[in-house]
């Protein structure tokens, strides 16, 4: 059973944004290879024009998804410790037990 504290009433803004961002890519790519440049640089500066059409009309989408990823990771209980902060951990252990040894 899912904690109810990490599931989000309606539709995830994550997705919802991914999926707009997809759509301005295709209607791009797609007004591109309409336009006839039918090369492999159409679905390229379709990217392009779907990154700017997404950066200028997808804002409030793209702030909400935002917000929705700050919640998510601020509700979620302390991860477990990755390999390099249990490496730093213990090499901080060494040192310090060498500086005590030193003195």
């Amino acid at each position: 059973m899912a904690d109810a504290r990490l599931t989000y009433p309606g539709p995830v803004p994550v997705v919802t944004y991914t999926l707009l961002r997809l759509a301005l890519f295709a209607a791009a790519t797609a007004g591109v290879w309409w336009a006839g440049m039918h090369s492999w640089l159409a679905p390229i500066l379709g990217l392009v024009l779907g990154w700017l059409l997404g950066y200028l009309l997808l804002e409030k989408q793209r702030t909400r998804a935002a917000a929705f990823i700050q919640e998510r990771s601020q509700a979620r209980p302390e991860r477990a410790r990755t390999a390099t902060q249990l490496d730093a951990d213990l090499e901080d252990e060494i040192d310090e037990a060498a500086r005590r040894e030193g003195e």
